[in-house]
């Protein structure tokens, strides 16, 4: 036999490694994409789950930590007690949360206050709150008028 021809035998040999060896590489290729290639950096920004055009978007790390740290805080309690919040609770603000609370309430089905937020409140936590149609169509009519001022009364 001459060289150009080579061994058949050993040619098979050839082809049945490279036979098996092709297949396991493209599956440890795909293997490794699958698992590295599509890994995701993090969850999504929560601000990119909302909306556009919120009056107030809060984000906090850890939302339930801080509303319990409020709620055994001494500022609180001097909040409680102050002036402050006794013209604060005559105010035709809170005349207008409470019923905007109170719309939300009945259409949601269910209580729009703090024992609310106290426990929807977990780790990493977003909260939006928006300007109901209605409420945009009066401000642009000039019937609510929105104001920097330090007297909770005057809004």
């Amino acid at each position: 036999m001459g060289e150009t021809q080579g061994d058949p035998m050993k040619h098979r040999r050839i082809r049945r490694k490279w036979s098996a060896l092709v297949p396991a590489a493209i599956t440890a290729a795909a293997l490794y994409w699958s698992i590295f290639g599509f890994a995701q950096t993090g969850p999504p920004a929560l601000a990119s789950l909302f909306p556009s055009g919120a009056l107030l978007y809060l984000e906090a790390k850890d939302f339930g930590a801080l509303l319990a740290q409020w709620d055994s805080a001494d500022e609180k309690k001097t909040w409680l007690e102050s002036p402050s919040y006794q013209v604060f609770q005559r105010s035709q603000l809170l005349l207008r949360l409470s019923s905007a609370q109170g719309e939300f309430a009945a259409a949601a089905g269910v209580p729009a206050d703090y024992g609310l937020a106290n426990s929807i409140a977990g780790g990493n936590s977003a909260l939006a709150m928006f300007v109901p149609e209605s409420a945009s169509r009066e401000a642009s009519s000039g019937g609510v008028a929105v104001t920097s001022t330090k007297s909770f009364s005057q809004l």
